[in-house]
């Protein structure tokens, strides 16, 4: 009977039934429960060759389907020949897709029902598991994925999946061998779907997998813990290779050249998986995982990374998830790597408004800070947007609690983005974005009414800015220290391969090629932060002269003659420079050093600072005048002419033998169209300073003459100009009501100096030597109220520069003379410098006060150094006029030029760009643009060539 029903029984059924083994075979003792060799073979020859020009392979599947689904529902209720059919059945059809691996997606809806029903029906069965594992990867191996997404069906059938081996991925229990071998089956049907194209074609189904996926990848490492992961992982980063002895080699390949990997439940030889074996096997799934995302699927897979330690609250554990965030950036491929810090910073952006800081606000801001300190450098990231946007929320902290305990963190996180540098001007393109906060906060405080009042946000908003900007430079720094060690040591102890030739330089030595290489930030930056220096809080000035100090030491380019004799040195004091010159050297060969260029206008500005804070009594006369005056004019009617004169530097300011010509005043006219200008010329008055040129142009009425295009956008601005131009004027000049400068104000004034004039002697010398004979001659007037304590201390300073001036220069006689005017002092006033972080922001200092009493000395000697000595001995140095080009009487007599606080202004230039960047409100970069700027122009015509080309 039953060969004649044969008969009438499709040929591929036939083959099918013919591949199992008896029933008595099957449930015997030690049966491997595999079909038939022959007889498999004859069906994978039908399936490969005949079926596939029938139609036939489709209903290979189905019946391979049907027979699966019978014999699992049975085995489910424990029987044991369905269960031995069950895995028959399984290996067959592993064995037709492996022959058949172009046509996967005939049979992939039935290979993947086969899956889902032989996982659920016996799920503490690892043989099973493990083959219906091996069937999944096969299926993996080879499908390219295109009916995921599109066929609802098959889309279900395999989430489905994914999740019961999540289950697997999970699996607990008592005997941890047994749960280690289950787990090391999802494991590695895990990584046989990151590791196939169906994983990645669909985009919307992409992220449904990560979140399955991810969470079941980690959940062995969060158990095993930070020793397990930390160890495991750096085995994974020394062995790319995504393989474990568990697991066979996942690598994607042209579809033919593919081979299924084979998934057991034991090893042969082996005693049982440990858990470090789980976590390697999970480690190299998830670099696996990571290798093959782009950028926007990276941010994913990290998403589900923080949403997995949020699940397990891992925030506080820092070892763990700078590990996780380190191993992310490092498995990732280098052009990709960007999208882990853009996350987190979007993270915290979505999260900057919270009333208090929680764990996972330090979790984000320290994991950024691994990202930017790590050794693998990041390519494709907008840093300028970084960082504007960290700024972004520092600010919003400040605002809502000026002690917010984040700030330290973000000050950190901020300066660590120069430690890798893309692009030469990367530092100097970041620093200019701080700088532009900084002088934002400074004249408009903070916005919003956090803890603590408007006042305690604004310092503490200057600090943290401060902290930033000064950080940038000294992580690039360290980052280039660090290059030149391992350079050297690599230099030292050359490795077999670079005896036989060039190694090929790895991505962190390109980055850090580049981080020396970078240029140095512009003293015109710096330059509009001066005002600081003079801020009413100590913890502000004291911040800022050593961030000041360690500028000029680091990032103000160094004049060619000179030379350190020691580089170990710490403090300025310690150092000792030299100027040498070559006896071939011609001033002619080179732009002469004496005209003005950005580093001596910046000195200009620095000497002017330095005056301001030195002579500061408390009293704030001129700043309060002046705002004061605007405020009566904001009620007067404007005059019919406003004269703006601002005298710009000529190219040497040098005195010559005849009588000086007058300088050249440059008017900037603002009057009505029916009033003629009145000739400069023919004033009796001298040319207006600063003061009167910001008082001339708050006078002018909003409707006047003048009218920038899109005015009613900028009315507001424009109306509130003269309140804005008395805090920009009173920045400008310094004086501050309230600021008294306190015996540890001097000390850092004196390691200022003493940073200029070995850095740039000759620049320091000429726009210096003056502002020191005006500082100690300001100590002799009375009427300037500074006491005895203030006039020791900066003639102690006077003194200490000019000893400095005197080694550099080799004068001898300065060197003595000053030494005798210091020893006439008795006693120091001056502190020790404290070496504190250039980020550390509420340091434990205090500022020294003067002591209650001091020895009684004679203001006329005491500390009086002899100018008629000091000055032709330095006018005298050859070394001086070699670099100058000028003789002894020039060098004399640019020293004994006339000296002001409103006159080094004028020589920095400064002046009427503050003036646009107000009364405009554009940006400081856009007002510093040479384009929008000349001499010649009128301030009005100045103002409308920003609006036009804006």
């Amino acid at each position: 009977m039953t060969s004649i029903f044969s008969t009438f029984t499709p040929t591929h059924v036939n083959l099918i039934s013919a591949c199992y083994p008896s029933s008595s075979a099957l449930i015997a003792s030690g049966s491997t429960c595999q079909p038939l060799p022959q007889e498999l073979s004859r069906l994978t020859y039908y399936a490969s060759n005949k079926a596939e020009s029938s139609g036939k392979l489709a209903k290979l599947g189905i019946e391979l389907e049907k027979r699966a689904n019978s014999e699992a529902r049975k085995a489910k209720g424990g029987n044991a020949r369905a269960r031995a059919q069950l895995l028959v059945t399984i290996s067959i059809f592993k064995a037709i897709t492996n022959e058949c691996k172009r046509d996967v997606g005939v049979f992939t809806r039935m290979l993947l029902s086969v899956t889902r029903d032989g996982l659920l029906c016996l799920p503490n069965d690892l043989e099973l598991q493990a083959r219906v594992a091996s069937l999944f990867t096969a299926w993996a191996t080879y499908t390219d994925g295109r009916l995921v997404g599109p066929d609802l069906r098959v889309t279900g059938d395999y989430m489905g999946v994914l999740k019961t081996f999540r289950e697997r991925c999970v699996a607990t229990g008592k005997d941890s061998e047994h749960v280690n071998r289950m787990r090391l089956i999802g494991i590695a049907a895990m990584t046989s779907a990151v590791s196939s194209d169906a994983f990645y074609v669909s985009p919307v189904e992409f992220s449904r997998q990560v979140a399955i996926v991810v969470p079941a990848l980690l959940a062995s490492p969060h158990e095993a813990g930070l020793e397990s992961v930390v160890v495991e992982s750096t085995l994974v980063s020394a062995d790319p290779s995504p393989n474990s002895p568990y697991l066979s080699e996942f690598q994607p390949r042209p579809i033919l050249d593919r081979r299924a990997a084979s998934i057991h439940a034991h090893v042969d030889g082996q005693k049982g998986p440990e858990i470090s074996d789980v976590v390697n096997a999970s480690l190299r799934a998830l670099r696996n995982l990571l290798g093959r995302c782009t950028g926007a699927q990276v941010a994913i897979v990290f998403d589900s990374i923080l949403q997995s330690l949020d699940h397990h609250q891992l925030w506080e554990d820092s070892l763990v998830r700078n590990s996780y965030v380190e191993r992310v950036i490092e498995w990732t491929q280098y052009q990709f790597r960007y999208a882990v810090p853009s996350h987190l910073v979007d993270q915290l952006l979505a999260i900057q408004d919270a009333p208090f800081p929680t764990p996972k606000h330090s979790a984000f801001v320290e994991m950024l800070t691994t990202v930017f300190n790590s050794p693998h450098p990041l390519i494709n990231l907008s840093t300028s947007d970084v960082i504007s946007s960290l700024m972004t929320i520092l600010l919003r902290r400040v605002s809502i609690n000026s002690n917010d305990s984040l700030l330290q963190s973000l000050v950190e996180c901020i300066s660590s983005l120069g430690t890798h540098v893309y692009y030469a001007d990367q530092i100097h393109d970041l620093a200019e974005e701080v700088v532009a906060r900084l002088v934002n906060v400074q004249v408009n405080g903070v916005l919003g009414r956090g803890k603590g009042g408007s006042e305690r946000a604004r310092e503490s908003a200057l600090k943290c800015l401060l902290g930033c900007l000064s950080g940038l430079t000294e992580a690039a720094d360290r980052h280039a220290a660090k290059y030149k060690a391992k350079l050297a040591e690599d230099s030292e102890a050359p490795t077999p391969d670079e005896e036989n030739g060039d190694r090929p330089p790895s991505e962190s030595t390109t980055t850090t090629v580049r981080a020396a290489r970078r240029n140095k930030v512009s003293p015109e930056s710096w330059q509009e932060t001066l005002a600081l220096m003079c801020e009413a809080d100590y913890g502000i000035r004291a911040m800022y002269a050593r961030g000041l100090t360690s500028f000029v030491q680091r990032e103000v380019k160094r004049e060619p003659f000179v030379r350190r004799e020691d580089d170990s040195s710490e403090t300025p004091e310690q150092c000792k420079v030299k100027v040498i010159v070559d006896p071939d050297f011609k001033v002619s060969s080179r732009p002469s050093i004496v005209h003005s260029d950005s580093i001596s206008r910046f000195l200009n500005a620095l000497h002017a600072t330095i005056f301001t804070l030195a002579t500061s009594n408390g009293s704030g006369n001129q700043a309060s005048a002046i705002a004061a005056q605007l405020k009566q004019q904001d009620s007067v009617e404007a005059p019919s002419t406003a004269n703006i004169n601002v005298i710009p530097p000529s190219d040497t300011n040098l005195p010559t033998v005849e009588i000086s010509p007058p300088p050249v005043v440059i008017d900037f006219v603002i009057r009505p169209p029916s009033t003629p200008a009145s000739p400069t010329g023919n004033s009796d008055h001298p040319p207006p300073t600063a003061t009167s040129v910001a008082s001339t142009i708050s006078s002018v009425p909003g409707n006047g003459e003048f009218s920038p295009p899109d005015s009613n956008r900028r009315r507001s601005r424009h109306q509130n100009g003269s309140r804005k131009l008395s805090v920009a004027l009173n920045l400008l000049d310094g004086n501050h009501v309230g600021l008294v400068a306190t015996p540890s104000d001097f000390a850092h004034l004196r390691y200022i100096l003493l940073s200029a004039h070995q850095q740039v002697p000759c620049r320091a010398v000429l726009t210096g030597v003056p502002m020191l004979l005006a500082l100690e001659q300001a100590t002799r007037k009375p009427s300037n109220d500074l006491n005895s304590g203030a006039v020791r201390a900066i003639r102690e300073v006077i003194c200490h520069t000019w000893i400095a001036i005197g080694h550099i220069w080799e004068a001898p006689a300065i060197v003595e003379s000053a030494t005798k005017a210091l020893d006439s002092l008795e006693i120091t006033t001056l502190p020790e410098v404290q070496t504190i972080p250039p980020t550390q922001l509420n340091p434990q200092e205090e500022p020294n006060g003067f002591a209650a009493e001091l020895p009684a000395f004679s203001s006329e000697t005491c500390g009086i150094i002899d100018a008629e000595i000091v000055l032709p001995a330095l006018a005298s140095s050859s070394g001086l006029q070699a670099v100058t080009g000028l003789d002894r009487q020039g060098l004399f007599k640019r020293f004994t030029i006339g000296w002001s606080v409103d006159g080094a202004l004028k020589d920095c230039k400064c002046v009427l760009r503050i003036f646009l960047f107000i009364l405009t409100g554009f940006s400081r970069r856009t007002c510093l643009k040479p384009r929008y700027f000349t001499w010649r122009d009128t301030l009005p015509q100045t103002i409308s060539r920003v609006y036009a080309k804006r």
